[in-house]
């Protein structure tokens, strides 16, 4: 995604901002200039519940160490680089797992989610992506289980705008004041907490499924949060 912002915001400058929660990277940093992170989020790994418990996954680390479940990423983003570049021998090993294994890679977070919910104990497959938005696919369902790093990875989720725009700094304030004030907190514990919280779904109920309106929702609820605090700012 952060390819056609670079191109729109960089390359051709026909943008102020690219408003999305977009992960903070170095190679990313040299083209564009991001906002303080507007969620905090790290890599982590989702599973079958049943498949977790059988083969004992706690961490994402165990997911490496094992050869049972299958697992992969996005075929593009900042999830397949971190694994891509990692010299991290543990981290450095999946990725050649993933790079030669056909089903490695997936186009969307939703396809990924989705073949972990078909997946089998015959065909076990685990997604790993971004905790903000896995987490949440993972609320209200007692059959999948999220499992972090052993030392979690942590990254930030911002808004980008072009090298030495005068909109960064007044975005990073907006941001930083909502934070500061508890607005995304709330806003998170109310629309995305609470309804779980307050309706827990069971093991034998139909449970939620999620799709890709569902899970861009979410991701984008905060950027836009901060956009309404920025445009009042001006």
């Amino acid at each position: 995604m952060l390819g056609y912002f670079t191109a729109t915001l960089y390359v051709y400058q026909e943008a102020d901002l690219a408003a999305g929660p977009l992960t903070v990277t170095s190679v990313r940093e040299r083209v564009v200039d991001f906002s303080k992170p507007l969620l905090f989020t790290s890599i982590v790994a989702i599973m079958k519940q049943k498949h977790a418990t059988r083969w004992n996954i706690r961490t994402l680390d165990d997911l490496g160490r094992q050869s049972n479940i299958k697992y992969g990423v996005l075929e593009s983003g900042a999830t397949k680089s971190f694994f891509e570049s990692s010299r991290n021998a543990l981290y450095a090993k999946m990725w050649l797992e993933m790079d030669r294994d056909v089903n490695g890679l997936v186009r969307t977070n939703e396809a990924g989610i989705n073949r972990v919910i078909s997946s089998n104990d015959e065909h076990p497959w685990a997604f790993i992506g971004e905790s903000s938005l896995l987490e949440y696919a993972a609320k209200g369902r007692c059959d999948l289980k999220v499992v972090a790093a052993h030392h979690p990875i942590g990254r930030g989720l911002s808004m980008a705008t072009p090298i030495g725009s005068m909109h960064r700094d007044r975005l990073t304030l907006a941001i930083l004041e909502m934070l500061e004030d508890g607005q995304i907190q709330n806003a998170r514990i109310k629309w995305f907490d609470a309804p779980f919280t307050s309706n827990p779904v069971h093991c034998d109920a139909q449970r939620f499924v999620p799709t890709l309106c569902i899970i861009l929702l979410y991701s984008n609820f905060f950027t836009l949060l901060s956009l309404t605090n920025f445009f009042l700012s001006l």
